[in-house]
């Protein structure tokens, strides 16, 4: 039932118009260095960027350690014509260490045109959480890393979010020929097709769109995360409409009450702010944040 339930899913989905288009940014190949001295990649690089300098370790390790299946390759090597890659990554990410190498693998081992992959290097500094410097990441509700978009004629056929669901080959073949394919935090995926998100919601729209994400939705994680990038982008509305359906979803966790706090005291909502840290101590009585920000209040 629900893998019915996920199908049919991945079948509404496809059906939906994607407005996102690939990168069209130039390659800037930019290295920052940290107050702390760590060294990252930003914005729109070149692969070659992975393959020097202190990333060659991880990047070598894991393009050298991982075996092809080739059955499924041959299948979608043909399919990759025509097609856009874009994907997003972060130096510091160990699942981008681990996955991106070996896309890299895929495609070099099907002939595929590297002029039309997109390789976007965000950042997870608080200012810039999730995003790219030149900003390839707006509008396409990038909220783990790796994130990998497979396009068409401009327009999105599905993503791998993070970690494949079966395998890098198996995901993309399933994407590649057009199969029913549901990625890993469909929730996000979902929320992003409602047109009114960006607008305060009502109770009875949050107690809707809770109960069609309920199936889909993993745990808490997931929804606060995509909040903070929200938040991040300055989209604070949609933030507290995410954090607000999370506390649906999730009654029994206090971090989603302590965000929603803070975002309303951002805004001047205070009784808003000084409600939501009350059901925080009434879950976690020794949470010492949530006491000292509501003496503050």
């Amino acid at each position: 039932m629900r893998q019915l339930f996920y199908t049919l899913l991945a079948v509404i989905a496809s059906a939906l118009p994607a407005v996102a288009q690939p990168a069209s940014t130039p390659i800037v190949n930019t290295e920052y260095t940290r107050a702390n001295g760590q060294k990252v990649l930003l914005g729109h690089c070149s692969p070659s960027m992975m393959q020097g300098g202190i990333y060659r370790e991880w990047y070598d390790r894991s393009y050298d350690g991982y075996t092809i299946d080739s059955g499924l390759a041959k299948q979608f090597a043909p399919l990759l014509d025509g097609k856009v890659i874009e994907v997003f990554a972060g130096s510091w990410c160990g699942d981008t260490r681990r996955e991106i190498p070996r896309l890299m693998k895929l495609l070099n081992s099907s002939n595929f045109d590297t002029t039309q992959l997109k390789l976007i290097f965000v950042d997870n500094s608080r200012d810039l959480y999730k995003q790219s410097p030149q900003h390839e990441e707006a509008g396409k509700a990038i909220h783990r890393i790796p994130t990998i978009i497979v396009y068409e004629d401009g327009k999105e056929l599905n993503r791998i979010v993070e970690t494949p669901v079966n395998s890098l080959e198996q995901d993309l073949l399933d994407i590649l020929s057009g199969k029913p394919y549901v990625s890993n935090y469909y929730a996000i995926t979902y929320w992003q097709q409602q047109d009114d998100v960006n607008e305060k919601l009502s109770a009875e729209r949050l107690a809707e769109l809770a109960t069609a994400i309920k199936h889909v939705s993993k745990n808490a994680g997931e929804l606060n995360s995509y909040s903070y990038a929200l938040a991040a982008q300055g989209q604070l509305t949609e933030a507290a409409n995410v954090l607000e359906l999370n506390t649906l979803l999730y009654p029994a966790d206090p971090v989603s009450y302590l965000s929603l706090s803070k975002l309303y005291r951002q805004a001047g909502e205070v009784k808003l702010a000084q409600k939501n840290l009350q059901k925080v101590l009434a879950l976690q009585p020794d949470n010492s944040e949530a006491a000292e920000l509501l003496e503050q209040l």
